[in-house]
């Protein structure tokens, strides 16, 4: 019975990623046995917050934002912030708190649903480095003659 359970949670938890076309389908199909599942076997039992956010609120929300349950649980939170807290550390010599909040967003966003770097714009190539030449010093006009 436990192995089932497991089983069952970690079909729903694999979807991680939306990467093919029946993604939806195939896991409102996992879901729904998992829960038929937990009904049979814990008849008497409260359906939990979660059990209920799963069932009623998850597909929608996924549907909707286009990101894969991954980031939906707690080891994905845990790793959110892991990843948010490495970003803070690299981006920390930019002095202007805002500016270095933009680029902790944008970065985690791009992380977080990589489907969206066919949106970031390419980069800029630079011609070769061309050493500048200083400028021609002036002569000097004394005034001695005066």
């Amino acid at each position: 019975m436990g192995d089932e359970m497991i089983t069952g949670l970690g079909n729903i938890l694999t979807f991680y990623n939306i990467c093919y076309d029946n993604y939806f389908e195939i896991l409102e199909l996992h879901i729904t046995k998992f829960l038929e599942f937990y009904r049979e076997k814990f008849p008497s039992a409260t359906i939990l917050p979660k059990t209920h956010i799963l069932e009623d609120h998850f597909i929608p929300w996924i549907q909707r934002w286009r990101l894969g349950s991954g980031l939906m649980g707690e080891q994905g939170a845990e790793s959110i912030h892991a990843h948010v807290m490495k970003l803070e550390r690299v981006h920390q010599s930019i002095p202007n708190e805002l500016d270095r909040l933009k680029y902790i967003v944008k970065e985690q966003t791009l992380e977080s649903a990589p489907a969206l770097t066919s949106l970031r714009p390419p980069l800029k190539k630079r011609g070769p480095y061309k050493k500048k030449e200083p400028p021609a010093k002036k002569k000097r006009v004394s005034n001695d003659h005066l």
